[in-house]
């Protein structure tokens, strides 16, 4: 009888377990669990520490992006701008973001996709100006498009969308994009930048269908 009491319990766990297993609530965890981890492929924030934003230029972080893994750096300028810095304090001789470069960027996976960067300071909720463009247009965002053609070459796959949401080609008077085919990897140039190197605590990247 022991034994015959042992097995209705083990019979009785495993009825509990399958019941468990198909039951709705169950079911609708595993679907919500599926749809948080692909937000992740669509929208990641890379947040710096407290003294990172002068240094910035010189990290490499790596986020996910069409399934695929790419690495992001913010490259300075040279220390010769002068402005007003994020909390209201002026500052003198200091770099701004110059480009964003990116490698490791499978255009085949990603055709057909936007790719957008934002910066963002802990201060404000609100990005930070990064480059004008056109007209003295104080831009936000930068904004890049993957040829909807996947067997197009690496190197003309990527086009701007400028800040009038206007497909630029690789290069206008604001803005250029440089590939390096030895290396693969994509550098987005701003003929006239606006980000503090010193006030960028986080970036924003989201890879989304373009149209």
């Amino acid at each position: 009888m022991t034994h015959l009491g042992k097995y209705q319990d083990e019979h009785s766990e495993n009825v509990d377990r399958n019941a468990f297993l198909k039951s709705p609530s169950f079911i609708i965890g595993c679907i919500l669990l599926a749809f948080a981890t692909f937000g992740t492929v669509l929208a990641q924030r890379i947040t710096l520490g407290p003294d990172a934003g002068v240094e910035f230029g010189q990290g490499y972080f790596q986020v996910v992006a069409c399934d695929t893994w790419v690495g992001i750096q913010l490259n300075p300028s040279s220390s010769t701008y002068s402005g007003t810095s994020i909390n209201g304090d002026s500052y003198t001789s200091e770099s701004r973001v110059k480009s964003i470069q990116i490698s490791g960027l499978d255009t085949q996976r990603c055709s057909g996709k936007n790719i957008k960067f934002t910066l963002t300071n802990n201060e404000t909720t609100t990005a930070l100006p990064i480059f004008t463009d056109t007209g003295s247009l104080v831009v936000s965002r930068a904004l890049l498009t993957v040829n909807s053609n996947a067997d197009t070459a690496r190197s003309l796959a990527l086009t701007i969308i400028d800040g009038n949401g206007q497909n630029i080609g690789r290069a206008n008077a604001y803005q250029y994009l440089n590939y390096t085919t030895a290396t693969s990897v994509y550098t987005l140039v701003f003929a006239y930048p606006l980000a503090r190197m010193a006030d960028v605590t986080g970036v924003n990247f989201e890879s989304s269908l373009a149209g």
